[in-house]
């Protein structure tokens, strides 16, 4: 009888968008944690594309098709592009890198049935900041490292800071779910904790590239 009642919090949707609030964590501290996530929310939208799409009787507007469609010739020509010209050794031919762009069609349909994806992405946006944050000053601090690189190296680190702190911030002041103490709060605390991150990476494009990006941010509030 418990299972029962807990078991109709097991949709599409809840798992979607825990699967998005978990992606961003741990991703510049934890090796493989977006690769693994990522096969996850894969797996969910095919089943949801095979078993789920016709019940919700999702229809598209024309644009939305022409995009779907697009993507899907993308990987075809690919296909004929890698059978016309086979290489000697077929290692060379990345089929995982162009299967990603098929692999939005069966996602894109989910994202329409979470009507509150970027809620649960952005949660786990700006959570992905102050995580970093603790592993940096780990790094910095107790290890006596003179750059922080996380998992990978400052060349993955920086940007993928760059990106969840856009996210973040977009979702933070544009969103407006929060009141403005706690937004602005939050904010303010997510932009010093990425500005002090992405200074111990030593990467200077990313750094600029944040600037460039507080700016922005500061046209929302």
């Amino acid at each position: 009888m418990e299972l029962t009642r807990y078991w109709r919090y097991v949709t599409f949707s809840n798992l979607l968008g825990l699967l998005l609030f978990l992606y961003p964590l741990f991703a510049t501290v934890m090796r493989h944690w977006n690769s693994i996530l990522f096969v996850l929310i894969m797996l969910l939208g095919l089943i949801y594309l095979f078993t789920g799409r016709r019940k919700d009787n999702i229809t598209l507007h024309r644009y939305e098709r022409v995009f779907l469609w697009l993507l899907a010739g993308n990987f075809l020509v690919f296909l004929l592009t890698s059978l016309l010209n086979l290489p000697e050794d077929t290692r060379e031919i990345r089929f995982d890198i162009e299967a990603r762009f098929l692999l939005i069609i069966p996602l894109y349909f989910l994202l329409i049935k979470c009507g509150n994806a970027m809620k649960w992405l952005g949660t786990g946006a700006v959570l992905s900041v102050f995580i970093a944050l603790g592993y940096c000053i780990y790094e910095i601090g107790y290890k006596n490292g003179s750059a922080f690189t996380g998992i990978y190296s400052h060349l993955y680190t920086a940007p993928i800071l760059l990106i969840y702190t856009v996210i973040g911030g977009y979702f933070l002041l544009a969103e407006k779910i929060y009141t403005k103490a706690v937004t602005y709060v939050f904010a303010a605390g997510m932009i010093l904790a990425a500005i002090y991150i992405i200074y111990y990476t030593h990467s200077r494009v990313t750094y600029f590239a944040l600037l460039a990006v507080i700016i922005l941010l500061t046209g929302l509030l």
